[in-house]
C-alpha cells in the first residue's frame, strides 16, 4: 500500500462578517444620545465553494464519483446551519454519495438492458 492518490479537491472560504460602531447611550446628565464606546457587532458568516477539481483522464464513472463525493463536500461547506464534523465523519458521508451515485448508475444501466430505458416513449 502506497501513497494515497488525491484525486478530487474542493476548495472554499469562509469569513465572519463585522461591524464596528458606537452604539448610541443615553447621557445621564444632559439626557441626550450621545455616542457610546466602540463595540464590534458579528452580522454574520459567509461561506463560498471556490473551486473543485478532479485529476483528468479518468474513466466516466469514477470521474463522475469523485464529482459527487467533491459536490457533497461543497454542499456542507456552504451550509450555515450544519454542524462542524469531524474529518473522518465528514469524508465517510462523502464516500457514501459516491457509493450512491455508483449504484444509482448501475440501477439505470441495467433498466436500459433489459429494455426499460427510461425514455417514456410508450408507442
Amino acid at each position: 500500500a502506497g501513497v494515497p492518490t488525491t484525486r478530487g479537491l474542493t476548495l472554499s472560504e469562509q469569513g465572519t462578517v463585522q461591524h464596528m460602531g458606537h452604539p448610541a447611550v443615553l447621557d445621564p446628565f444632559t439626557g441626550r444620545l450621545v455616542p457610546g464606546p466602540l463595540q464590534v457587532f458579528e452580522l454574520g458568516t459567509v461561506k463560498s465553494v471556490t473551486a473543485v477539481l478532479v485529476l483528468g483522464g479518468l474513466p466516466y464513472d469514477l470521474c463522475a464519483s469523485i464529482l459527487a463525493h467533491e459536490a457533497f463536500h461543497a454542499w456542507l461547506r456552504c451550509q450555515n446551519d450544519f454542524p462542524h464534523l469531524p474529518l473522518q465523519v465528514e469524508e465517510g458521508m462523502c464516500q457514501l454519495v459516491a457509493q450512491l451515485w455508483l449504484r444509482r448508475r448501475q440501477e439505470q444501466e441495467e433498466e436500459q438492458g433489459r429494455g426499460g430505458g427510461g425514455g417514456g416513449g410508450g408507442g
